[in-house]
């Protein structure tokens, strides 16, 4: 017999959450002491005892609330408290699953994004990025998307030429 259907979307403090590690990319800004103290899951800087980014996660912890997560809403806050900050901030959270989160935070928004689907491969190959081919392809969407919103990440492929070789 088939047990309940399970989804991911939980209420605070009901369900399981999702153990995860979280880490963001570097960039050359001082975190305040607020959300220093607000966040001691963290490590920060780059192994030199500065407070700045890039952060990581010490040891895992839960995710429950997506975008309502207060690391993100922090982080926003962070953004929004800094106007000399110039760049919106970037994070991956690993699962224990196997998944993986991007998120995107703005001073006015936070976006998610995960693939769809994984491959096998023999060595490491993340195409996706950029850092193994040099050609860039827009991801393929079913809506026109608004220009006003900032990029997540594009996805990249191997090159081909005109007649798809």
């Amino acid at each position: 017999m088939l047990g309940p259907l399970r989804t991911n979307k939980t209420i605070r403090g009901v369900g399981m959450g999702f153990r995860t590690v979280v880490i963001a990319e570097d960039l050359p800004y001082a975190l305040p002491t607020w959300f220093i103290e607000a966040h001691p899951e963290l490590h920060f800087g780059n192994g030199d005892g500065s407070s700045r980014l890039p952060i990581a996660s010490r040891f895992e912890r839960k995710f429950y609330d997506s975008k309502d997560d207060q690391l993100f809403l922090d982080l926003q806050r962070v953004l929004n408290e800094t106007p000399s900050w110039s760049h919106n901030v970037e994070l991956i959270l690993f699962h224990e699953c196997g998944g993986i989160t991007k998120v995107l935070v703005t001073r006015d928004q936070i976006r998610m994004a995960e693939p769809t689907g994984w491959s096998e491969v023999d060595e490491i190959d993340h195409w996706f990025c950029g850092c193994s081919f040099g050609t860039q392809i827009e991801p393929e969407r079913s809506e026109p998307e608004e220009q006003s919103l900032p990029e997540i990440g594009k996805a990249v492929g191997p090159q081909s030429g005109p007649d798809g070789e």
